[in-house]
C-alpha cells in the first residue's frame, strides 16, 4: 500500500435513492474487491425491514436474510460491509409513512430552513422528540445486529431543519447537535460499535468538534477540485486544512471522494499530506443511470490508492475501463464519457425549466461539449452491444445530454421567432423538435430496456419521471411553434453573477410596464447547468402589447445574487438600463447592472454562514429597481 493514506479502501453503494437486485450488487463487491478495495459501504437509510420498521413495501427493502447474503458474499471477497442508516438528517424515507411523520423536527408542516409553511415533505427528524429517539435507536439496534463489522455510519449530514419545533426551540442548534452526537455515540458504544459521521454541520457548527468524542471517525467529503486545502461544503466554499485540524484534535478520518477523475486525484494528493485512516469514494443517487457505469472509476480510483505504478490519469483511466468492458474499443468510448462531466440535474431537458417561457442561455464552451459528445455518442453506436450492457448505459449517460442540449437549442431559436427578435426559419424548427420526439422515444425505449435488463422487478420512479418530462416538453413547445406568430411575445434578458453555487438565493423578478401593469416574470434560485460557470444569461418570454418601464428584484434566502446587466426587446425595440433606485435591504453596486461588462451588483445577504445561523436575514427582502429606457429598434426591424 502507498503511504500516508492508511490502511481502509472504502466505496460505498448507494441503495436508499436506488435499491438494486442482490446479483447486482454481489456484482459492484467482485469489482470492488478486483479495484483492491478491503471496505464496501452500503448507504442504506431505510431500505431494511425490520421489526421496530414494518411499513415500506417488500419490493421497496432488503429483508434481514438479504442482507445476511450481502455480508456472506462480501466476506467470502475479504471486503467488510459497513451501513450507513441516518438518525437526523436525510431520514426522509422513514418520515414519509404516516405511522412516523410525527418525528419530524417540522411535524405539523411548520416553516423549515428552506421550506415554508405547510410543506409536505419533511426531511429531518427532531433530536429531542423521546419517540424519534426511541424509534431510531430501536432501528439501528437492529440494524447493527445483521453487519459484523465494528464500524456504524450514522450520518448526520445536511441536517439542516434544527431547531424549529417546540422542543427545539429556543436551544442552540449547535448545542442540539453536539447532544444527538453523544446520545447516537453512547447507543452505538453500548453495541460495540465504533461511530462514524459526515463532517459538513461542523461548518455551521465548528464548535461542537471541541465538545464530540475523539473515537468518532470523521467521513470527510470534498467533490470539488482540490488545489491546496480543501472547499467547504456550504458557506461560501471557504477553504480549510481541515485534516491538519483533525490531525491537531485527534479524530480519526477518512478523505470521501466523489467518482470524478480530477476530485479523485486531488483530494488523494492532499490527504498523502496528512494521516487519514484511509479513503472512501463516495457514489450516489444513480435512479436515473445504471450503476454499472461507475465501475471503472471505482477501478480507477481503488488502483492510485494501492498500485505502485505512477500512471497518468489518462493511462489509469483506459486502464480500468478496459478491465470492465473487456473491450479496448468500448473502453476508449468509456474512458471519454467519464473523463468528462455532466452537471446539469433534474427530471427535464434543462432542470424542468417551461422551455417556452425560460431558457439559459447557451455559450461556446456549451456548444463545444455538445458537439464533442455527440460525436461520442455516435462512436458507442457504432459499437456491438455487450452482454453486460456497458455500451449502453454510456449511451444513456450521452443521450440523455445531446437530447436536453438540442431541445433547448431548438427552445431558443422559437423564442427568437416568437420575439421577432430574429429570422428564424420556423419550418426547420418544428422539423427539429419532432426528430427530437422519435429520438426522445429511442432513448426512453433503450433506458427501460436496460432497467429491466439489470433492475428487474424494482419500481422505475425517476426514469418513468424523466422520460414524462421529455415528452411533455417536446409537445408543449411543439404546439407553441404550430400557433407561433412573430412578435407575439417580448423577451428579458437577465445575465446573473453566482460563482458560488452552493447558495441558496430565491429571486423574485417583477417587469413593470408604462401602463402601471405589472408581470411577475419568475421567481427561483437561478443557477447554471453547468455548475463551473459563474456568469448565467436567463432570457424569459414577457407579456407583448406593452411598453417596458423598469424590472425590480426581490432576493430573499441564503446568500445572495448577482446581476450584471438586464435588458429587454419589445414591440420592436430593445430596452436598456438608464438608471437604479427603490433600494432596500443589502444592495451593493448597484450601478454595476448599468454597463454591460463583467461588473455585478450583488442582492443579499454576503455571509451565508451569518444567513444559516440567523433565520431572519436569509428571510430578510432585499429589493432593487432598474429603469429603462429605449435604446434602439430591434436589428430585425
Amino acid at each position: 500500500m502507498k503511504a500516508n493514506l492508511g490502511t481502509i479502501r472504502a466505496v460505498q453503494i448507494d441503495l436508499a435513492r436506488q435499491i438494486e437486485t442482490l446479483p447486482e450488487v454481489f456484482r459492484f463487491f467482485d469489482i470492488s474487491r478486483e479495484a483492491g478495495m478491503n471496505t464496501v459501504v452500503l448507504y442504506l437509510e431505510d431500505r431494511i425491514k425490520t421489526e421496530a420498521y414494518p411499513y415500506p413495501s417488500e419490493v421497496d427493502t432488503y429483508s434481514p436474510k438479504q442482507i445476511t447474503e450481502m455480508v456472506e458474499y462480501a466476506e467470502s471477497l475479504g471486503l467488510e460491509l459497513i451501513p450507513v442508516v441516518s438518525n437526523l438528517g436525510h431520514t426522509e424515507r422513514f418520515l414519509r409513512h404516516k405511522e412516523l411523520e410525527g418525528l419530524a423536527e417540522r411535524r405539523g408542516g411548520i416553516a423549515g430552513r428552506f421550506s415554508g409553511n405547510g410543506h409536505a415533505t419533511y426531511n429531518t427528524s427532531c433530536p429531542l422528540l423521546p419517540q424519534a429517539r426511541d424509534f431510531y435507536d430501536r432501528y439501528i439496534t437492529e440494524v447493527s445486529r445483521l453487519f459484523p463489522s465494528k464500524y456504524f455510519n450514522v450520518g448526520l449530514d445536511e441536517s439542516f431543519d434544527m431547531g424549529y419545533c417546540e422542543l427545539c426551540r429556543g436551544t442552540k442548534e449547535a448545542q442540539l447537535f453536539t447532544e444527538h452526537i453523544r446520545h447516537t455515540h453512547t447507543l452505538l458504544s453500548g453495541l460495540g460499535k465504533t461511530m462514524m459521521m459526515w463532517d459538513d454541520m461542523f461548518e455551521q457548527y465548528p464548535d461542537a468538534l471541541m465538545d464530540i468524542p475523539r473515537d468518532i471517525v470523521m467521513c470527510s467529503w470534498h467533490y470539488d477540485f482540490t488545489d491546496r486545502f480543501p472547499a467547504a461544503r456550504f458557506s461560501h466554499c471557504r477553504r480549510e486544512d481541515s485534516f491538519a485540524l483533525y490531525d491537531r484534535l485527534g479524530f480519526k478520518y477518512l478523505a470521501c471522494p466523489y467518482p470524478d477523475i480530477s476530485n479523485i486525484e486531488s483530494l488523494t494528493a492532499y490527504a498523502r499530506r496528512y494521516n487519514p485512516e484511509g479513503m472512501f469514494l463516495t457514489v450516489w443517487e444513480l435512479s436515473c443511470q445504471q450503476l454499472l457505469i461507475m465501475h471503472p472509476l471505482v477501478i480507477y480510483a481503488g488502483t492510485l490508492w494501492t498500485d505502485e505504478r505512477e500512471l497518468l490519469p489518462a493511462e489509469r483511466i483506459l486502464m480500468a475501463a478496459e478491465r470492465v468492458t473487456g473491450s479496448k474499443p468500448l473502453a476508449e468510448a468509456a474512458a471519454h464519457a467519464l473523463s468528462e462531466s455532466f452537471e446539469f440535474t433534474g427530471s427535464g431537458p434543462m432542470s424542468g425549466n417551461d422551455l417556452t417561457r425560460h431558457i439559459e442561455m447557451p455559450d461556446g464552451k456549451a456548444m463545444l461539449r455538445t458537439l464533442s459528445f455527440t460525436f461520442l455518442e455516435k462512436s458507442l453506436e457504432a459499437l456491438e452491444e455487450d452482454s453486460d450492457g456497458y455500451r449502453d448505459a454510456y449511451l444513456i449517460r450521452l443521450k440523455r445530454f445531446c437530447l436536453a442540449h438540442r431541445i433547448n437549442g431548438l427552445a431558443l431559436r422559437l423564442m427568437e421567432y416568437r420575439t421577432g427578435d430574429k429570422s428564424v426559419d420556423l419550418q426547420s424548427v418544428i422539423e427539429g423538435l419532432e426528430q427530437c420526439k422519435t429520438q426522445a422515444k429511442d432513448f426512453c425505449k433503450l433506458h427501460e430496456t436496460l432497467w429491466q435488463k439489470r433492475r428487474p422487478g424494482f419500481p422505475a420512479y425517476s426514469l418513468d419521471k424523466q422520460n414524462k418530462a421529455f415528452t411533455e416538453e417536446l409537445d408543449i413547445l411543439t404546439a407553441a411553434a404550430q400557433s407561433a406568430v412573430p412578435g407575439e411575445i417580448g423577451r428579458l434578458d437577465v445575465r446573473f453573477f453566482l460563482p458560488d453555487q452552493t447558495v441558496l438565493p430565491k429571486t423574485r423578478i417583477t417587469l413593470h410596464f408604462t401602463d402601471g401593469s405589472k408581470q411577475e416574470i419568475a421567481h427561483a434560485i437561478f443557477k447554471s447547468h453547468d455548475i463551473a460557470k459563474a456568469y448565467i444569461t436567463h432570457t424569459f418570454a414577457i407579456t407583448s402589447g406593452k411598453t417596458p418601464e423598469a424590472v425590480s428584484f426581490s432576493v430573499t434566502g441564503y446568500g445572495g445574487t448577482g446581476i450584471a446587466h438586464v435588458d429587454a426587446v419589445a414591440g420592436g425595440s430593445r430596452f436598456i438600463p438608464k438608471r437604479t433606485g427603490d433600494v432596500s435591504g443589502n444592495v451593493q453596486n448597484q450601478d454595476y447592472i448599468l454597463d454591460d461588462d463583467k461588473r455585478a451588483a450583488f442582492i443579499g445577504t454576503p455571509d451565508m454562514r451569518y444567513a444559516y445561523l440567523n433565520v431572519s436575514a436569509s428571510e430578510a427582502e432585499n429589493k432593487l429597481t432598474v429603469w429603462f429606457q429605449q435604446f434602439q429598434k430591434s436589428f430585425t426591424q
